[in-house]
């Protein structure tokens, strides 16, 4: 990688490492333990805490777009607001969603795995070797929340794919933690060399 190029990978892995992203890692991991343990839930409480959980990270994103105005977190404005709308709609509207559950489950993985899967090119382009480890395993997270919308049945029953997308947001949620700690790390060594190259240069 080019040196005038480490400055905008910096500023990628910046927006990318906010205490928004580890807080909706935290939330993801709690939650698909959750499913985990308590597959017979029903659909209406399921709703209800899909509803919670995008209230609050909307909410979560607002507070930190008016904490930190700058560039990097301007468009959180935007995605708070429509998360929190989200959120309540689904918590109002409970009883009549409930039947497109494994759509929302499949959205929300899906989601989750597109995150992690910018994430994985950020480690990428500050040249971590294994960065395909979390890319391949955010892909496969795709295909299943993709298989949830398209055949839900596939699964068998409820309880089953409560269970199948449990597991796969704890492992899309530690994924998360430990890709976020690590590019603060890799961010780290990489500011260290451009430091040291800016020295050597002068």
């Amino acid at each position: 990688m080019k040196e005038k190029n480490y400055s905008a990978v910096i500023e990628d892995s910046l927006s990318e490492t906010k205490a928004l992203y580890m807080f909706m890692a935290i939330i993801e991991l709690v939650f698909g333990l959750f499913l985990i343990i308590f597959p017979d839930i029903s659909s209406q409480i399921l709703t209800i805490i899909l509803g919670a959980i995008l209230a609050g990270v909307g909410v979560f994103n607002i507070i930190s777009y008016f904490m930190n105005k700058n560039s990097s977190f301007r468009q959180g404005i935007l995605s708070g607001v429509i998360s929190t709308a989200l959120g309540i709609a689904f918590i109002a509207q409970s009883e009549s969603i409930t039947n497109v559950t494994s759509i929302i489950l499949g959205v929300f993985v899906i989601f989750e795995a597109l995150t992690s899967c910018k994430r994985a090119i950020i480690m990428c382009r500050l040249e971590f070797d294994k960065w395909f480890v979390p890319m391949i395993i955010a892909i496969v997270a795709a295909v299943l929340g993709v298989l949830l919308l398209i055949f839900p049945s596939f699964f068998g029953e409820m309880e089953t794919i409560m269970i199948i997308v449990g597991i796969a947001l704890v492992i899309e949620a530690v994924l998360g933690i430990w890709s976020i700690i690590f590019i603060i790390r890799l961010r780290s060594r990489v500011e260290k060399m451009m430091d040291n190259t800016s020295i050597i240069a002068k």
